[in-house]
């Protein structure tokens, strides 16, 4: 991408508010990465645009806004600090992969409910689907 793109144009594409881009600024998420045209408006650059969807994985893994500063701290800083931004994506993996586990195990106790009342339905079981136990 070589065009500078607006606040609205870079929310659009990444499925986030313009006021959320507006934060990460104020919370000194983007460094030096956005500009700003004659008009005094923002523009964010390719560059800006890939930062910006890190801090999106990131924030979705459910890291908190101090995390995420620390790890932009630590970009910033240059090559030195790629041992510790690489512990801390790892640690990050180890919760999704945690969250994805529980979440299959969910999903499986949804699936056999849905199985189970469709068997209800279609008039297969008793009364039994009435009892609370495993309702």
């Amino acid at each position: 991408m070589t065009e500078a793109l607006t606040v609205s144009q870079v929310a659009e594409r990444l499925g986030i508010t313009p006021h959320t881009l507006r934060y990460y600024e104020s919370e000194g998420l983007l460094g030096d990465t956005v500009q700003r045209d004659a008009h005094g408006h923002r523009r964010y650059t390719g560059e800006a645009v890939l930062w910006l969807r890190l801090l999106r994985c990131l924030r979705d893994t459910g890291m908190p806004i101090a995390d995420i500063k620390r790890f932009a701290d630590l970009a910033r800083q240059g090559p030195d600090t790629v041992p510790e931004r690489l512990t801390t994506i790892r640690e990050y993996l180890a919760v999704l992969d945690s969250n994805i586990a529980h979440l299959q195990q969910a999903r499986a106790m949804l699936v056999e409910k849905e199985t189970r009342y469709e068997e209800l339905l279609a008039g297969a079981g008793e009364a039994q689907g009435h009892q609370l136990e495993g309702a």
